[in-house]
């Protein structure tokens, strides 16, 4: 019974996602019957990819914006450390260091059980995983490079944020 409650739950919120989406005029990849949509935005300085997943069985909309850049091994423990201080500041989302592969993912997370997830929830996310990814994805990458330090991130998380 349960399981029927969520499949009815997520295919509403993943219509109300597709009809937010449509109105946007946003070109948007769709797979219905996963509940999966992508859209690609354009970000300050990197492509700002969208995934947005409707999960029937844990009963929550989840939207992942994978990095469009791998880091290297000699840079995994400086990004890590990285992503950690960026975390910490974080209220809502956060960024997902895959240590196997080297890439990196913004995920951001909303359940729907007994509840209605409205268009402007969904933009609330929508904006939140563009605003925090634009933000971050170049402080990422630079520090990946060794072109910007620890340090410089953690005063800037100190000061800027």
């Amino acid at each position: 019974m349960q399981d029927e409650r969520f499949t009815v739950q997520a295919e509403s919120v993943f219509n109300t996602l597709i009809d937010l989406l449509n109105e946007l005029n946003w070109e948007c990849g769709v797979d219905k019957s996963q509940l999966f949509a992508s859209c690609v935005l354009t970000g300050k300085d990197f492509p700002v990819p969208i995934n947005f997943s409707c999960s029937k069985q844990k009963g929550i909309l989840t939207l992942t914006s994978p990095l469009s850049y791998k880091v290297a091994k000699g840079a995994h423990s400086r990004v890590a450390l990285a992503v950690n201080l960026i975390n910490s500041v974080l209220v809502d989302g956060n960024f997902d260091f895959n240590l196997q592969n080297g890439k990196i993912a913004f995920r951001c997370s909303l359940s729907f059980i007994d509840s209605v997830i409205s268009k402007r929830a969904i933009s609330h996310m929508i904006k939140l995983v563009l605003t925090t990814v634009d933000e971050y994805n170049d402080k990422i990458f630079t520090i990946s490079k060794g072109m910007y330090g620890l340090d410089s991130l953690e005063e800037y998380l100190k000061n800027g944020v």
